[in-house]
């Protein structure tokens, strides 16, 4: 027992020994006793306690191992960064609150311009659609005021009451609902769904409908419309009267959409096309009556007819705007102007 507790002795006496032995006489951790400050005495201590030396070398001459004064190793340590210095984490969070402040103000500054720009380019894109909020009139009535939405008296919404009495309601009405089908054929040709024959020098082409290659919405817009206003018609024909007025706001919400879009997408209408469009129209506002079921039969024929002509405007432009281009192509390479 007392040769084990010997030799443990030995042991650590010959570590402690090896330690101290092939420690060097300096070392580059300092820890900073003071404020360290290259214009003042700061004392630096090292790993020997019962020696102390100042930042700027006024305390000692002693070399270093490579014989470079200590004072001046210790000054150049400190300003690289080798010092080891501790600051008080408040003493550092008040020193990095200016930055942390301006950095904050830059990311905020960042968010509110991004999101300014965001809104613009939404509001650019996306602005055809804003009179669909029509549809949300009905409910804003009933919610805030408890009553159910009713037209204005400048645009009445017109009631089938007269035509249900007559003996060939069925019929009339069915008709009136058929007419429908025309926003039908319009959307599937605008989408592509339904081919164009066209004859070329003798032959027969297949192509398709003018919206499909880049504006496929304005056929999606013309099909919701004729969706919309099957639902509204039908309503209005066997459904209760508020149901009929909520319904009207809808139908003439992306009614008005679909214009916005169709005049942002393909420009102001040629001549045909404002012609239709514009007789489309007076048959709308006229005040029909008991013939209100066949002449908006009709509106529903020319306003379907007027899309695929505005659609075809725009083809039109874009083929004008190539052969217009290849002419002044050609005249530049007959000039030599263009390779």
């Amino acid at each position: 027992m007392m040769k084990l507790v010997i030799a443990k002795v030995f042991l650590a006496c010959s570590l402690i020994t090896c330690c101290v032995a092939f420690t060097p006489a300096f070392s580059p951790n300092i820890r900073v006793t003071g404020l360290c400050d290259t214009k003042s005495f700061a004392l630096c201590q090292f790993r020997d306690p019962a020696i102390r030396y100042d930042l700027v070398g006024y305390a000692s001459s002693k070399k270093g191992l490579n014989g470079e004064p200590i004072h001046k190793r210790i000054s150049n340590d400190f300003q690289d960064g080798a010092a080891d210095a501790r600051v008080s984490p408040v003493v550092g969070a008040i020193a990095s609150l200016p930055t942390k402040l301006a950095r904050s103000g830059t990311l905020a500054k960042g968010l509110l311009l991004s999101s300014l720009s965001g809104a613009g380019l939404a509001f650019r894109q996306s602005w055809w659609c804003f009179p669909m909020s029509l549809a949300l009139f009905p409910v804003y009535c009933l919610a805030v005021h408890g009553t159910h939405a009713t037209t204005p008296s400048w645009w009445p919404m017109e009631r089938l009451d007269g035509i249900a009495a007559q003996p060939s309601a069925a019929l009339l009405i069915g008709g009136f609902l058929l007419s429908n089908l025309s926003y039908l054929i319009s959307g599937l040709y605008l989408t592509g769904a339904i081919s164009q024959r066209r004859r070329q020098g003798g032959e027969a082409k297949i192509g398709i409908g003018a919206g499909l290659s880049s504006q496929p919405l304005l056929g999606g817009l013309v099909l919701a419309c004729g969706l919309v206003s099957l639902v509204y018609h039908t309503v209005q024909a066997i459904g209760p009267h508020h149901a009929v007025e909520a319904l009207f706001y809808v139908d003439h919400g992306i009614a008005i959409s679909s214009f916005f879009y169709f005049l942002a997408q393909c420009g102001l209408p040629s001549r045909k096309t404002l012609l239709i469009g514009t007789a489309g129209i007076t048959l709308l506002a006229i005040p029909a009556g008991e013939a209100y079921a066949f002449l908006h039969s009709i509106w529903h024929f020319l306003s379907a007819g007027a899309t695929v002509s505005w659609a075809n405007d725009r083809v039109e432009r874009r083929k004008q705007f190539i052969r217009s281009a290849r002419r002044e192509r050609k005249r530049q390479r007959r000039a030599g102007i263009y390779p």
